[in-house]
Order: structure tokens, then C-alpha cells, then sequence
């Protein structure tokens, strides 16, 4: 299944590839997307995910580009930007933990798209939420700032 997949993705066939994914659960999706995206270094499975995003459940397809923007494709100008564009739709969706992780993940990126002031306000957000998050109390050091 995954090589058809895989070739279908390659070739732009978008809506044979959301025939094969209809009753896949979204971790197999994304496996096979990321899988896909290392191998080919094409930009076709963020592609396919994208138009997945305006047809179905934005959080999952939003975390699926996520995930191919700083894995395989990070390599490509802007990536860190598109992920920051998606983890920050994903928190206006869902004000979670999880989402916010995200937006601190690339706080350090090589691109340098999250501001010292915004990693700030997201990592108070999230020890609202859980007092004792590792990561934003991480980024919080890491940054110099004082809570």
C-alpha cells in the first residue's frame, strides 16, 4: 500500500490518494507521509496534506504539515516559517499543551520565526495550564526570562 501511495503522492494524484486514505486512522496517514516525504524529498506529501486540510478535520492535517515541515522538508527555505503558521492555527483551534509545545519547538529554529516575547506569552499559557512543564520552563531559561 505504501509504494502505490507513495507513487500516487509523487504523481500529483491527490484524489486517488484520499480514496486509499479513506478508513486509514491519522497516525498511519502521517507515517506514511513523512515516510514518503524522507525518501523522495518531494514536496508533494505537504502537498497532499494541505489539500487534505481544506476537505477534512484542519487538526489533524494542520499536525501532519507540522510534522513534514520539521522533519523531512526542514531543509527547505521557510519551512520553520509554515510550521510556526500552523502550530499557531492549531492553538487558535485548540489552546492545548500539546499545540503549544509545538509553536516552542522551533522557538530556537535556524530560521528564528518565534520572538522572544511570543515564546514568552505561550510558555506563561501553557504553566497556567500545567505548572511544571518541562518545556516551557525550558525555553523560558534558555531565553533569559524571568516569570
Amino acid at each position: 500500500m505504501y509504494k502505490e501511495l507513495s507513487e500516487l503522492l509523487i504523481a500529483g494524484k491527490f484524489d486517488e490518494v484520499e480514496i486509499l486514505c479513506n478508513g486509514m486512522k491519522p497516525d498511519e496517514i502521517a507515517d506514511i507521509m513523512l515516510k514518503s516525504a524522507y525518501e523522495t524529498e518531494s514536496i508533494t506529501a505537504y502537498g497532499f496534506a494541505a489539500y487534505m486540510n481544506e476537505r477534512h478535520d484542519k487538526k489533524t492535517w494542520l499536525k501532519i504539515m507540522f510534522d513534514l515541515l520539521i522533519n523531512p522538508l526542514c531543509f527547505m527555505e521557510g519551512a520553520y516559517a509554515l510550521a510556526a503558521v500552523h502550530a499557531r492555527e492549531l492553538i487558535s483551534i485548540e489552546e492545548s499543551i500539546e499545540n503549544m509545545e509545538k509553536l516552542l519547538f522551533i522557538y530556537n529554529s535556524p530560521e528564528n520565526v518565534i520572538s522572544k516575547d511570543e515564546a514568552k506569552k505561550i510558555a506563561e499559557k501553557m504553566l497556567d495550564i500545567e505548572a511544571q512543564n518541562e518545556v516551557a520552563l525550558s525555553v523560558l531559561k534558555e531565553a533569559n526570562i524571568n516569570i
